[in-house]
């Protein structure tokens, strides 16, 4: 599963620094680019936090380092212009996605470990 997870995470990453660098006229367009945004990366943030469960603070610091630099990277990107707002919206995005994918796992009870399963076996 955390293959599956880090391999969608990172076809949605491709497909957000498309979004966020590329033509505008590419871009998927729903009249609210706040929710766009933070949708966006809100799935990543989920794919990400399972895909690399045992980091979740440099998953954290990597996502937000990656939406801030993406935003930062359409100065260079002609027509575009970057806005802290939007960089915040996306951070917030990610934070919140990994944020809710940590908590869930946590209230979970754990799967059992196949050596603590009873032995159905022998009888006891």
């Amino acid at each position: 599963m955390r293959g599956w997870a880090l391999l969608i995470g990172g076809i949605l990453t491709a497909l957000i620094g498309f979004a966020t660098l590329g033509p505008l006229h590419y871009r998927p367009h729903t009249g609210r680019p706040d929710l766009e945004r933070f949708g966006a990366f809100f799935l990543a943030g989920v794919c990400f936090a399972i895909g690399f469960a045992k980091s979740p603070y440099r998953t954290a610091v990597a996502m937000v380092f990656a939406a801030i630099m993406l935003e930062a990277a359409q100065v260079l990107a002609p027509g575009r212009d970057a806005h802290w707002h939007d960089a915040v919206v996306k951070s917030l995005g990610a934070l919140s996605g990994l944020s809710a994918t940590y908590a869930m796992r946590r209230a979970l009870p754990p799967k059992p470990h196949p050596n603590d399963l009873p032995d159905v076996l022998s009888g006891d």
